[in-house]
């Protein structure tokens, strides 16, 4: 729906939560200011149907309202996927599973996840020691319920910024372990320039 620009600027507005200038996005996005407001347009366009609504003000910015029964899917269509499609090393597994579990609705099971990534349940169940500590970081639980599976427990800027987290270390490594499926979307893009501006996202959630 969105492209990774249009995504890039929807995670901005959406993550920080308050009124951005054209001017600032456009840096931020090594683009022209009309090269922003174009992709304003297109995305109003696209969202005309929608509760969703990105106001614009002359002289004043760009701010986004997102009602609350539209967050859930709004903030899947605006994901930036990242991680291998097949991950085969640990440490791609408990990624794996930290976004699987992110992007959940409800409970996963260590059967699901064992059927899906080709390897045993005993393999992740030892994977989840590193998932949890993972979690810990940033003060988010594992909440496991018998014959129903895990789930994470954390509120929503948690969630955020652990997935801001996790894309600007994917980003780092431009590339190394990106899905396949982006790699022409990022074709030309400056990664250092996405890496930072994911880095200042989780700086200013750091100071609230």
């Amino acid at each position: 729906m969105f492209t990774f620009r249009e995504k890039i600027i929807l995670n901005e507005l959406y993550n920080f939560k308050k009124c951005e200038k054209i001017s600032d996005l456009a840096q931020k996005c090594n683009v022209t200011s009309r090269t922003i407001i174009n992709d304003i347009d297109n995305i109003k366009s696209k969202l005309r149907n929608s509760k969703i609504k990105l106001v614009t003000k002359p002289g004043v910015g760009v701010w986004i309202y997102v009602p609350e029964e539209n967050r859930r899917k709004f903030e899947k269509d605006i994901n930036i996927s990242i991680g291998p499609s097949n991950p085969i090393l640990p440490e791609e597994r408990v990624i794996w599973i930290i976004k699987k579990l992110l992007d959940a609705d409800g409970f996963v099971t260590f059967d699901e996840i064992a059927e899906e990534l080709y390897v045993s349940k005993s393999t992740v169940v030892k994977d989840f020691d590193k998932v949890e500590m993972f979690l810990d970081r940033y003060g988010a639980k594992l909440y496991k319920k018998q014959k129903h599976g895990t789930k994470v427990i954390a509120d929503e800027k948690t969630i955020r910024i652990i997935k801001a987290d996790i894309l600007k270390n994917a980003v780092s490594k431009h590339g190394d372990i990106i899905d396949d499926e982006l790699r022409d979307v990022f074709y030309g893009i400056d990664l250092d320039m996405i890496k930072q501006i994911l880095i200042e996202t989780e700086e200013e959630f750091n100071y609230l």
